[in-house]
Order: C-alpha cells, then structure tokens, then sequence
C-alpha cells in the first residue's frame, strides 16, 4: 500500500516533469491558472473572517467578530501603504482591541 501511494504522489507530481514540452497547455488556461493562488486563499479566508461558532455547534455570521474587524483593517492598511509589519501590527491591533471590548 505504501509503495502504491508513493508511486501515485510521484506520479501526479512528476507529471509535468515526465511529458516535457511535448504537453502544451492552452493560453486560455494558463491565464485562469493565475487566479488561482488568490481564489484559494480566499476560499481559506473570508469563512475565517466572517463566520464565528456558536455555542450549537454551528457558525453563524456577526458584526461582533474581532477577527472580521482586523482583517478589514488589514486590508485596507495594506492596500494604502503596501507595508506588510504595518498591516500586521495594525490588524492585531485592532482585533485585540475589538477582542478586549467584546469581552
């Protein structure tokens, strides 16, 4: 079983490798490709962002989300100085505070 798991990572892995230049992907697909990276990471974050537990089990949306707050913060403060210590220390800064009042 190991083997056979090891053999199918090595292969989807290689996959590229193993064809060389004689696969060409379309340029249509190679520009969706870009996306890519960004479309995960959203995917990660935003249900991160806006979504809390609650005490059922279940998650619930709520303006009351210290992290919804830093993460708007966050972004904002990266999008107008373009400094990544800046935009780390002001979103932390601002979900503590949020977190701190909330509480």
């Amino acid at each position: 079983m190991i083997v056979g798991l090891g053999a199918t990572t090595l292969l989807c892995r290689s996959f590229f490798l193993l064809f060389g230049t004689r696969l060409t992907i379309p340029e249509e697909f190679q520009r969706a490709l870009r996306y890519a990276p960004l479309g995960a990471l959203i995917a990660i974050l935003i249900p991160e962002f806006v979504l809390v537990p609650t005490p059922g089990g279940g998650y619930a949306w709520t303006l009351f989300n210290p992290k919804l707050w830093g993460g708007i913060v966050a972004i904002l403060c990266f999008v107008f100085s373009r400094s990544m210590m800046l935009t780390i220390a002001m979103g932390m800064g601002v979900f503590l505070l949020v977190a701190k009042v909330l509480r």
